[in-house]
Protein backbone atom coordinates (compact mmCIF):
# COMPACT_ATOMS: atom_id res chain seq x y z
CA UNK A 1 0.00 0.00 0.00
CA UNK A 2 2.70 2.47 0.65
CA UNK A 3 4.02 2.07 -2.94
CA UNK A 4 0.33 3.05 -4.19
CA UNK A 5 0.14 6.16 -1.97
CA UNK A 6 3.38 7.33 -3.17
CA UNK A 7 2.21 6.73 -6.94
CA UNK A 8 -0.91 8.40 -6.50
CA UNK A 9 0.69 11.21 -4.71
CA UNK A 10 3.15 11.67 -7.95
CA UNK A 11 0.16 11.63 -10.08
CA UNK A 12 -1.32 14.82 -7.94
CA UNK A 13 0.14 17.93 -9.30
CA UNK A 14 0.57 16.83 -13.33
CA UNK A 15 0.85 19.37 -15.71
CA UNK A 16 -1.83 17.83 -17.46
CA UNK A 17 -4.93 17.18 -15.36
CA UNK A 18 -7.64 15.99 -17.66
CA UNK A 19 -7.14 12.03 -16.96
CA UNK A 20 -8.60 9.61 -15.27
CA UNK A 21 -6.84 7.35 -12.95
CA UNK A 22 -7.99 3.11 -12.99
CA UNK A 23 -6.31 0.53 -10.77
CA UNK A 24 -7.13 -3.09 -10.79
CA UNK A 25 -7.25 -4.64 -7.39
CA UNK A 26 -5.29 -8.15 -8.22
CA UNK A 27 -6.86 -10.33 -5.43
CA UNK A 28 -4.81 -8.26 -2.88
CA UNK A 29 -5.00 -9.25 0.99
CA UNK A 30 -4.12 -6.05 2.77
CA UNK A 31 -6.11 -3.22 2.99
CA UNK A 32 -5.66 -1.48 -0.73
CA UNK A 33 -9.27 -1.73 -1.09
CA UNK A 34 -10.38 0.09 1.82
CA UNK A 35 -7.57 2.63 1.52
CA UNK A 36 -8.16 3.61 -2.13
CA UNK A 37 -12.22 3.72 -1.40
CA UNK A 38 -11.81 6.09 1.76
CA UNK A 39 -9.03 7.92 0.51
CA UNK A 40 -8.61 7.96 -3.42
CA UNK A 41 -12.18 8.32 -3.98
CA UNK A 42 -11.50 10.00 -7.44
CA UNK A 43 -10.05 6.65 -8.77
CA UNK A 44 -11.82 3.78 -10.76
CA UNK A 45 -11.60 0.68 -8.90
CA UNK A 46 -12.06 -2.70 -10.61
CA UNK A 47 -11.75 -5.80 -8.09
CA UNK A 48 -10.73 -8.98 -8.41
CA UNK A 49 -11.13 -11.75 -5.67
CA UNK A 50 -8.18 -13.70 -7.22
CA UNK A 51 -4.60 -12.38 -9.40
CA UNK A 52 -5.42 -12.07 -12.73
CA UNK A 53 -1.98 -11.69 -13.65
CA UNK A 54 -0.23 -8.95 -15.36
CA UNK A 55 -1.55 -8.78 -18.85
CA UNK A 56 -5.16 -9.88 -17.92
CA UNK A 57 -5.64 -7.61 -14.60
CA UNK A 58 -4.81 -4.76 -17.12
CA UNK A 59 -7.11 -5.46 -19.58
CA UNK A 60 -9.86 -5.29 -17.13
CA UNK A 61 -8.72 -1.66 -16.62
CA UNK A 62 -8.06 -0.79 -20.94
CA UNK A 63 -11.42 -1.96 -21.74
CA UNK A 64 -13.07 0.39 -19.20
CA UNK A 65 -11.18 2.96 -19.79
CA UNK A 66 -11.57 2.72 -23.57
CA UNK A 67 -15.50 1.99 -23.08
CA UNK A 68 -15.66 5.67 -20.92
CA UNK A 69 -13.90 7.13 -24.29
CA UNK A 70 -10.49 7.39 -24.00
CA UNK A 71 -8.19 8.38 -26.09
CA UNK A 72 -5.00 7.46 -25.33
CA UNK A 73 -3.57 5.06 -22.80
CA UNK A 74 -0.93 4.95 -20.03
CA UNK A 75 -0.26 1.80 -18.27
CA UNK A 76 2.21 2.07 -14.80
CA UNK A 77 2.78 0.23 -12.03
CA UNK A 78 2.18 0.50 -8.47
CA UNK A 79 5.73 0.72 -7.49
CA UNK A 80 6.49 4.37 -9.14
CA UNK A 81 7.07 7.08 -8.87
CA UNK A 82 6.54 10.03 -11.95
CA UNK A 83 7.32 13.24 -12.45
CA UNK A 84 5.08 15.97 -13.03
CA UNK A 85 5.47 16.14 -16.54
CA UNK A 86 4.37 12.53 -16.95
CA UNK A 87 1.19 12.41 -18.06
CA UNK A 88 1.95 15.95 -20.61
CA UNK A 89 5.00 14.24 -22.37
CA UNK A 90 3.38 10.80 -22.53
CA UNK A 91 0.51 11.80 -24.50
CA UNK A 92 3.07 13.73 -26.99
CA UNK A 93 5.23 11.02 -27.10
CA UNK A 94 2.63 9.04 -29.13
CA UNK A 95 0.85 12.00 -31.16
CA UNK A 96 2.85 10.78 -34.06
CA UNK A 97 0.91 8.06 -35.64
CA UNK A 98 3.73 6.14 -36.79
CA UNK A 99 4.79 5.48 -33.22
CA UNK A 100 2.54 2.64 -31.51
CA UNK A 101 3.68 1.78 -27.91
CA UNK A 102 6.24 4.24 -26.41
CA UNK A 103 8.31 4.40 -22.54
CA UNK A 104 9.93 7.01 -20.98
CA UNK A 105 13.32 6.56 -19.14
CA UNK A 106 12.75 4.59 -15.83
CA UNK A 107 15.59 4.90 -13.47
CA UNK A 108 15.69 2.65 -9.96
CA UNK A 109 14.17 5.11 -7.04
CA UNK A 110 17.00 4.04 -4.48
CA UNK A 111 19.71 5.32 -6.40
CA UNK A 112 18.72 7.00 -9.74
CA UNK A 113 20.58 4.62 -11.92
CA UNK A 114 19.21 2.90 -15.26
CA UNK A 115 16.70 0.41 -15.17
CA UNK A 116 15.10 0.95 -18.98
CA UNK A 117 16.21 3.48 -21.48
CA UNK A 118 15.62 0.97 -24.28
CA UNK A 119 15.70 -2.62 -24.99
CA UNK A 120 17.02 -5.21 -26.99
CA UNK A 121 15.65 -8.33 -28.47
CA UNK A 122 17.48 -11.56 -29.61
CA UNK A 123 16.51 -12.59 -32.80
CA UNK A 124 18.56 -14.28 -35.74
CA UNK A 125 22.27 -14.82 -34.68
CA UNK A 126 22.08 -12.96 -31.90
CA UNK A 127 20.14 -16.25 -30.32
CA UNK A 128 23.47 -18.38 -30.40
CA UNK A 129 26.01 -16.52 -28.03
CA UNK A 130 22.74 -15.69 -25.67
CA UNK A 131 23.84 -17.73 -22.69
CA UNK A 132 19.93 -17.27 -20.87
CA UNK A 133 16.77 -18.72 -22.36
CA UNK A 134 15.99 -15.32 -21.61
CA UNK A 135 15.21 -13.26 -25.40
CA UNK A 136 15.38 -9.71 -24.53
CA UNK A 137 17.18 -7.16 -22.48
CA UNK A 138 17.39 -3.51 -20.90
CA UNK A 139 19.75 -1.75 -23.06
CA UNK A 140 22.29 0.03 -20.52
CA UNK A 141 20.76 -1.39 -17.00
CA UNK A 142 22.28 -0.29 -13.80
CA UNK A 143 24.13 1.89 -15.24
CA UNK A 144 24.92 5.91 -14.43
CA UNK A 145 22.47 8.06 -15.70
CA UNK A 146 24.94 10.77 -17.32
CA UNK A 147 22.66 12.18 -20.33
CA UNK A 148 23.54 9.30 -22.80
CA UNK A 149 20.14 8.20 -23.38
CA UNK A 150 18.64 11.62 -23.40
CA UNK A 151 17.39 11.78 -27.22
CA UNK A 152 14.03 9.82 -28.60
CA UNK A 153 14.96 6.29 -30.27
CA UNK A 154 13.27 3.19 -31.49
CA UNK A 155 13.63 0.54 -29.77
CA UNK A 156 12.90 -3.24 -29.79
CA UNK A 157 9.71 -3.27 -27.07
CA UNK A 158 8.29 -1.38 -24.33
CA UNK A 159 8.06 -2.41 -20.64
CA UNK A 160 4.68 -2.49 -19.06
CA UNK A 161 6.29 -0.60 -16.52
CA UNK A 162 5.61 2.65 -18.00
CA UNK A 163 3.80 2.37 -21.26
CA UNK A 164 1.54 4.30 -23.39
CA UNK A 165 -0.31 3.62 -26.41
CA UNK A 166 -3.84 5.32 -28.32
CA UNK A 167 -7.30 3.41 -28.70
CA UNK A 168 -6.29 3.27 -32.44
CA UNK A 169 -3.46 0.82 -31.78
CA UNK A 170 -5.32 -1.33 -29.47
CA UNK A 171 -8.00 -1.93 -31.72
CA UNK A 172 -5.83 -2.77 -34.54
CA UNK A 173 -3.36 -4.89 -32.54
CA UNK A 174 -5.35 -5.91 -29.76
CA UNK A 175 -4.71 -6.23 -25.86
CA UNK A 176 -2.46 -7.81 -24.08
CA UNK A 177 -2.77 -11.58 -24.46
CA UNK A 178 -4.17 -13.04 -21.44
CA UNK A 179 -2.30 -16.59 -21.99
CA UNK A 180 0.17 -14.86 -20.46
CA UNK A 181 0.27 -14.77 -16.82
CA UNK A 182 3.63 -13.32 -15.96
CA UNK A 183 6.62 -12.05 -17.85
CA UNK A 184 6.92 -10.79 -21.06
CA UNK A 185 3.09 -10.03 -22.35
CA UNK A 186 4.74 -6.72 -22.75
CA UNK A 187 7.59 -8.26 -25.37
CA UNK A 188 4.39 -9.94 -27.26
CA UNK A 189 2.30 -6.95 -27.47
CA UNK A 190 5.46 -4.86 -28.72
CA UNK A 191 5.96 -7.48 -31.29
CA UNK A 192 2.41 -7.43 -32.45
CA UNK A 193 2.72 -4.02 -32.87
CA UNK A 194 5.96 -4.00 -34.90
CA UNK A 195 4.24 -6.26 -37.16
CA UNK A 196 1.27 -3.90 -38.08
CA UNK A 197 3.76 -1.22 -39.04
CA UNK A 198 4.45 0.72 -35.76
CA UNK A 199 7.55 2.10 -34.34
CA UNK A 200 8.26 1.60 -30.63
CA UNK A 201 9.55 4.55 -29.19
CA UNK A 202 11.70 5.49 -26.17
CA UNK A 203 11.52 9.05 -24.86
CA UNK A 204 13.73 10.63 -22.18
CA UNK A 205 11.67 14.00 -21.91
CA UNK A 206 10.24 12.77 -18.34
CA UNK A 207 11.58 10.31 -15.98
CA UNK A 208 9.88 7.08 -14.33
CA UNK A 209 11.25 5.78 -10.77
CA UNK A 210 10.78 2.34 -10.13
CA UNK A 211 10.89 1.06 -6.89
CA UNK A 212 12.51 -1.89 -7.53
CA UNK A 213 15.67 -3.75 -5.58
CA UNK A 214 18.97 -2.92 -7.13
CA UNK A 215 21.09 -5.76 -6.34
CA UNK A 216 20.26 -9.16 -6.15
CA UNK A 217 18.91 -10.04 -2.31
CA UNK A 218 20.77 -13.26 -1.20
CA UNK A 219 17.86 -15.87 -0.10
CA UNK A 220 18.23 -19.19 1.22
CA UNK A 221 18.00 -21.76 -2.07
CA UNK A 222 14.06 -22.71 -2.32
CA UNK A 223 12.97 -25.00 -4.92
CA UNK A 224 9.28 -23.36 -4.49
CA UNK A 225 10.04 -20.04 -5.12
CA UNK A 226 12.53 -21.16 -7.46
CA UNK A 227 9.74 -22.70 -9.53
CA UNK A 228 6.79 -19.89 -8.86
CA UNK A 229 9.42 -17.22 -10.52
CA UNK A 230 10.88 -19.22 -13.01
CA UNK A 231 7.81 -21.20 -14.52
CA UNK A 232 6.37 -18.18 -14.92
CA UNK A 233 9.19 -16.67 -16.57
CA UNK A 234 9.43 -19.50 -18.92
CA UNK A 235 6.27 -20.00 -20.12
CA UNK A 236 5.95 -16.38 -21.11
CA UNK A 237 9.49 -16.31 -23.02
CA UNK A 238 8.71 -19.85 -24.72
CA UNK A 239 5.05 -18.19 -25.89
CA UNK A 240 6.70 -15.33 -27.53
CA UNK A 241 8.96 -17.52 -29.28
CA UNK A 242 6.24 -19.70 -30.30
CA UNK A 243 3.90 -17.17 -31.72
CA UNK A 244 6.81 -14.52 -32.95
CA UNK A 245 10.50 -16.21 -34.49
CA UNK A 246 11.12 -17.82 -37.28
CA UNK A 247 11.64 -21.90 -37.37
CA UNK A 248 15.30 -21.20 -37.54
CA UNK A 249 15.45 -19.05 -34.59
CA UNK A 250 12.87 -21.44 -32.75
CA UNK A 251 15.30 -24.48 -33.64
CA UNK A 252 18.00 -22.78 -32.02
CA UNK A 253 16.24 -21.33 -28.90
CA UNK A 254 15.00 -24.48 -28.05
CA UNK A 255 17.97 -26.41 -28.43
CA UNK A 256 19.58 -23.94 -25.96
CA UNK A 257 17.29 -25.02 -23.37
CA UNK A 258 19.21 -27.67 -21.44
CA UNK A 259 22.16 -25.28 -21.11
CA UNK A 260 20.41 -22.11 -20.64
CA UNK A 261 18.57 -23.93 -17.83
CA UNK A 262 21.18 -24.91 -16.61
CA UNK A 263 23.09 -22.02 -16.22
CA UNK A 264 19.76 -20.35 -14.89
CA UNK A 265 19.76 -22.67 -11.94
CA UNK A 266 23.65 -22.09 -11.19
CA UNK A 267 23.07 -18.65 -11.02
CA UNK A 268 20.16 -18.96 -8.41
CA UNK A 269 22.54 -21.51 -5.89
CA UNK A 270 25.57 -19.48 -6.44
Amino acid sequence: MPWLRECFDSLKNQTRTDFDIYVVDNGSTDETVSVIEKEYDHVVLEKSKVNLGFGKGNNVSIKKALGNGAEIIILLNQDTVVQENFVEECVKAVMDPAVGLASPKILYKENNKIWWTGSKLFRGKDLLFRPQFQIATHIAKKEDDTGQFDTDTETDYIPGTALVTRKDVLEKIGLFDEDFFMYSEDVDLSLRAKEAGYTLKYFPSTTVYHDTPFTKKKEKFSFRRLWFKYSNYFRGVKRVVDKHFTTKEKIIWYAKLPFTLLLTLIYEVV
